[in-house]
């Protein structure tokens, strides 16, 4: 969770897949499952510096390679080092990968 004095602007969602989660797409790879930031606090960093911990979360629990799907944040993942595949997610959006 991202907070700007005591109020919540942001959080971000993710996993290492594993049998135990209820999602378990690629084993061992890290997931970001989901991300928001309040309409306010978009184009501030706010988002840059969730994506960072988690992926440093990810990496330090051992994942090499992080995934996570998207239909339309295409720059913003990239500006962050991430890349577009040619997969379709069951959700519609396009998979993009990272090595962590």
């Amino acid at each position: 969770m991202a907070f700007e004095d005591g109020e919540p602007i942001g959080f971000i969602n993710f996993q290492i897949d594993s049998e135990a989660s209820n999602w378990n797409e690629r084993p061992g790879w890290g997931m970001i499952r989901e991300l928001h930031v309040a309409q306010a606090w978009r184009r501030r960093g706010v988002g840059s510096v969730l994506a960072d911990i988690a992926t440093r979360v990810m990496k330090e629990s051992g994942a090499t390679r992080a995934y996570l799907t998207t239909e339309d944040t295409f720059d913003f993942w990239e500006a962050l080092g991430w890349e577009k595949t040619d997969e379709m997610a069951p959700n519609g959006g396009i998979v993009m990968e990272k090595t962590l």
